[in-house]
């Protein structure tokens, strides 16, 4: 399963633009970033993103997750994907 990440999200909050998140991170430029997200991080980047984000690693991805309901005794289960 690929990883998903909240990175654009995450800058859009700490109102940081992802050409300067790029720079901070040692990429060139925006697009060279954008596609390093798409092929996914190494676990030296992503930490260097959480630090300018100022957020922890696990933070950076998206957590799908699912409730069922047992269909025995009626409670709740709620799985979480990573």
């Amino acid at each position: 399963m690929k990883s998903e990440y909240r990175i654009k999200e995450l800058c859009k909050q700490k109102k940081i633009k992802m050409g300067e998140l790029a720079k901070r991170v040692g990429y060139s430029k925006q697009s060279t970033l954008n596609q390093a997200i798409e092929r996914g991080l190494s676990s030296i980047r992503l930490i260097d993103i959480a630090n300018v984000l100022g957020v922890s690693v696990p933070e950076l991805f998206v957590c799908h997750q699912i409730t069922i309901t047992c269909p025995g005794c009626g409670h709740q289960i709620t799985i979480k994907f990573q």
